[in-house]
């Protein structure tokens, strides 16, 4: 500023006010409205499901994910092939494996197999981990046991939600109609017994392979094996083998459509780098200190599952993504 201005600003700052003048009040500002609490989101979208008031779910989705999903498609079926059983350990990968999770900074867990040949490998794969939504899979299973799937179950769009994006407000409005002791027995059914689903998500030990497990901050925990576990039995049961559809209790049909729901995901959010030309069935999990996919890439030299999951206190998206690169190359360069 000028001298001159200075010195004009000074001197309208020293003149008497004028008698009898009053000063204009200011405006008070307009209070910000509230931002709706999880509970009023989640209601919101609860009403807007049982009327059928699209422009209300619409309105819960963007508050919290920015939006839901218009995909109507039909299910698309997993390939027609088998699940090998991990029969032999690949004593090489899992070496390999030790030195990527010794390596991160942070904890990590890995699982990957074959299911052409059945060679397996793993790493702190009974280590229990923040879940995230990774075991949303369960509400998968029980919602389609009790509704069905495709369009004429009346929770079709949730069960897409759930594929598609991992909505909380979807799972929590599957899970109140199905209840926690469905999802709690769908969970044995994958064969997830170290894994817990605790009730609704928040709207917008026994002696194994556990090298370096997460400290015990989290109650919806998840391992690598459980979750590897759970994507064998879903693809043996749909390439209708009669020992997975007993442990599942599902049809071979049911087995199926969880895995057309899983390969609606959102691809950013994987973790994983897949061949080209690759198809996936994945769950995804984040939260601000753990991220982790879990899924069946169906290439053409067979489907493997691979699943890897972080921890660390503000662990990046960026960080977890690269590791998960790293798991990917080593996975896929077994043939």
């Amino acid at each position: 500023m000028r001298v001159g201005n200075l010195i004009g600003a000074a001197a309208v700052a020293a003149a008497p006010t004028v008698s009898g003048a009053s000063a204009k009040p200011k405006p008070k500002a307009k209070p910000k409205p509230k931002e709706p609490t999880p509970e009023q989101i989640q209601s919101m979208y609860d009403r807007g499901r049982a009327h059928g008031n699209w422009k209300l779910v619409a309105a819960a989705e963007r508050l919290d994910n920015g939006g839901g999903v218009s995909v109507t498609a039909p299910l698309a079926k997993p390939p027609a092939r088998d699940a090998t059983l991990p029969l032999h350990e690949d004593a090489e990968l899992r070496v390999k494996l030790a030195k990527l999770g010794q390596r991160f900074h942070g904890w990590a867990a890995f699982w990957v197999h074959d299911l052409r040949t059945g060679e397996y490998a793993g790493w702190n794969s009974d280590a229990q981990f923040p879940a995230a939504s990774i075991v949303k899979i369960a509400v998968l299973v029980a919602g389609i046991e009790q509704f069905g799937f495709g369009p004429t179950s009346p929770i079709d769009y949730d069960l897409r939600e759930i594929g598609t994006l991992s909505s909380n407000l979807a799972a929590n409005h599957v899970f109140e109609r199905v209840g926690q002791s469905a999802v709690d027995d769908a969970l044995l059914r994958l064969g997830m017994p170290s894994s817990h689903y605790p009730g609704l998500y928040r709207a917008g030990s026994a002696v194994g392979d556990v090298q370096k497990a997460p400290p015990p901050a989290h109650y919806r925990v998840t391992t690598a094996r459980d979750l590897g576990r759970a994507l064998l039995r879903l693809q043996a049961g749909a390439a209708g083998r009669h020992w997975a559809l007993d442990r599942l209790e599902l049809t071979q049909a049911e087995a199926a459509a969880v895995l057309g729901y899983l390969r609606l995901h959102a691809l950013g959010s994987s973790l994983l780098a897949p061949p080209s030309g690759a198809v996936l069935a994945e769950k995804d999990g984040w939260i601000s200190d753990a991220r982790g996919s879990a899924a069946i890439a169906y290439t053409r030299f067979g489907p493997k599952i691979i699943v890897v999951l972080t921890y660390r206190p503000g662990v990046s998206e960026t960080e977890a993504k690269v590791l998960g690169a790293k798991l990917s190359r080593l996975a896929f360069a077994t043939r």
